[in-house]
């Protein structure tokens, strides 16, 4: 059997202790959510792993599990109270345990105040691919 993973690791840095609470207040208002909504902790929507870190002036989120699209709302969030003219920026990678043809592939999200923008590989390939096939590269 093959195990898939999400694999991440990034950081939000030179946080003032005001954005570390806003974050600690959003991370503890998901869980309420979840715990609200779903059964099973496998259903909740999945912020990703984070810890605080460099004396709590940076927030490192990391992990091997995926995370929801919800993080690149909670991020538009922060950015739209506490830093409107900055922006977020992250990637991840898809592995496999086995060497699987659909098992490998990543992307990157870069988030602004005012929109979250993703791509993956899987999109770059296809889009590449019908514009070879329309010629409309070389």
């Amino acid at each position: 059997m093959a195990d898939y993973h999400m694999q991440y690791s990034f950081k939000i840095e030179d946080l003032k202790p005001e954005e570390v609470a806003w974050f600690n207040t959003e991370f503890d208002a998901a869980d309420n959510r979840n715990e609200k909504r779903y059964e099973t902790e496998d259903e909740w929507i999945n912020l990703g792993e984070w810890e605080l870190v460099d004396d709590d002036s940076s927030l490192w989120f990391h992990g091997y599990e995926g995370f929801s699209a919800d993080l690149a709302d909670m991020f538009q969030a922060f950015l739209k109270e506490h830093r409107p003219d900055g922006y977020i920026a992250f990637e991840w990678a898809n592995t496999c345990t086995k060497d699987r043809l659909d098992g490998f592939s990543g992307g990157a999200c870069f988030v602004t105040a005012e929109k979250a923008e993703w791509n993956g590989t899987h999109s770059f390939i296809d889009d590449k691919t019908r514009e070879f096939e329309n010629h409309e590269v070389c």
